[in-house]
């Protein structure tokens, strides 16, 4: 099974699962004859584990580019214990987005976007950390129901491992205050060690490619 969905007024195409046990290369060559013949101009996101190596030689092999390589982690709340928050830390307003505005960075193969994001506002919870009531840093975390997923982190050269913490520590309270089971985060390298003492769990690294149609 190959699943994906679409954002057409945004031309956006992300996978969201690939599941069997042989024939990947078979299967994204059906996959990749459907999408030609459907949709012209759109952009598509397609990730996959390290360990799927029938997968990524398909994608080098087929002109894509690789933009991302990340460390997936995953939280359960059954293992949740609460911890000390030993940084000012508070919660995003549309009121104060000027604030995650001085701190957020992205690039032009990111699709969610300062503006994006903020006009879905509702979606998400953003818990900055701040230093002499300065912004440092940010964890954006997109909000579901039983799942939730950390969407990242953006930080300035300000933000230490304490103001890290203090963000995940917070973000994990009301995620489960609001009766979330887990929690997904794609994370960077050296992010690792900080995830793991909060009690994440390293699933393993995922490689990101994208193509225009």
């Amino acid at each position: 099974m190959i699943g994906y969905f679409e954002i057409r007024e945004e031309r956006y195409i992300q996978l969201n699962f690939c599941i069997m046990q042989h024939g990947t290369r078979n299967a994204m060559q059906a996959l990749m004859h459907h999408l030609n013949e459907k949709v012209k101009g759109d952009t598509i996101y397609f990730g996959f584990p390290e360990e799927n190596k029938e997968a990524l030689e398909f994608m080098e092999d087929n002109c894509f580019e690789k933009i991302e390589e990340s460390w997936n982690h995953s939280f359960f709340f059954s293992e949740y214990q609460e911890r000390k928050i030993g940084k000012t830390v508070r919660k995003l307003t549309r009121e104060t987005y000027h604030e995650f505005m001085k701190i957020y960075k992205t690039d032009a193969y990111t699709y969610w976007n300062a503006d994006r994001i903020f006009n879905t506002f509702d979606g998400w919870n953003i818990y900055i950390a701040y230093e002499h009531e300065q912004p440092v840093s940010a964890v954006i975390l997109q909000k579901g129901t039983e799942q939730e997923e950390i969407f990242g982190v953006s930080s300035t050269e300000s933000m230490t491992e304490e103001h890290y913490e203090a963000m995940m520590n917070t973000a994990l309270k009301e995620s489960k205050e609001r009766g979330v089971k887990y929690l997904t985060y794609f994370s960077q390298e050296q992010e690792k060690g900080c995830l793991e003492r909060l009690g994440f769990h390293c699933i393993g690294k995922y490689v990101l490619y994208i193509k225009k149609m």
